[in-house]
């Protein structure tokens, strides 16, 4: 109609090649619906692993201690290759010890980090603190080499709440596994405790990301949500393109 305006959403649409407004609103719908899940994909704890590829491929550039180059039965309150610090045991700190011992077979030799075997009642847990006030741990993982035994590996914020653990079990036989997490909410507190067995914790190549407080952590997004999102952007563009198409 001469002079007269065409309505708000009635522009694109009768343009050639245009997008009609449903489309538009469909698109925009489908990316909100994407940033929702990602969102709330980051605000997910944590994801943790027994795979050690995967693990390496969610926390990024890692820093890594083998225990080999520390000596027999040497005692280890700290581990500066990696930024953290060890709590005592009651029966005094953890030692590093030959993949002998209980029966383990280690991910790299000669050594490992155990607890103390000299008392089996007080053997304990393995606490891990960033060594540096200021830092976090954001992923950490390592190869449970005590034989038989079931580690539990828990995360730990500020607070001393729980954000997510992992369980391994040492399947004998001179197998070993690996166990590991990625939290998108840093821990200030890292427990490796003992579970099935006989209490003893053995394990080898220690592996950690360290953070400062005020540096963005890894976003923990499950490949599921990845696809997903990517599913719905997929869908939104289809949508534009056969919409175009029909109208030209």
């Amino acid at each position: 109609m001469a002079g007269s305006e065409l309505p708000h959403d009635a522009g694109l649409a009768d343009r050639p090649g245009g997008v009609p407004a449903p489309a538009r609103r469909s698109v925009v719908v489908c990316i909100l619906i994407g940033l929702s899940i990602v969102s709330g994909a980051s605000v997910a704890k944590a994801e943790g692993f027994t795979d050690q590829g995967a693990w390496r491929a969610a926390a990024g550039a890692f820093s890594l201690e083998t225990f080999d180059g520390i000596g027999f039965h040497g005692s280890v309150r700290f581990l500066q290759s990696v930024g953290v610090r060890l709590d005592p045991l009651p029966s005094g700190p953890p030692q590093v010890d030959s993949g002998h011992l209980g029966g383990s077979v280690l991910q790299s030799e000669p050594h490992g980090l155990y607890n103390p075997v000299d008392d089996v009642t007080s053997l304990g847990s393995l606490v891990f603190r960033p060594l540096n006030a200021g830092d976090e741990i954001v992923a950490l993982g390592a190869w449970n080499v005590g034989e038989d035994d079931t580690l539990i590996t828990a995360f730990f914020d500020a607070q001393g709440a729980l954000i997510e653990n992992i369980q391994t079990t040492d399947q004998g036989s001179n197998r070993i596994s690996f166990g590991g997490i990625v939290s998108a909410v840093p821990a200030q507190t890292v427990r490796i405790t003992p579970g099935i067995g006989n209490q003893y914790i053995g394990i080898d190549d220690l592996q950690v990301v360290m953070r400062p407080t005020s540096a963005p952590v890894p976003s923990v997004l499950p490949i599921g949500l990845a696809a997903l999102v990517a599913g719905l952007t997929i869908a939104g563009l289809q949508r534009i393109r056969s919409t175009s198409s029909w109208s030209t």
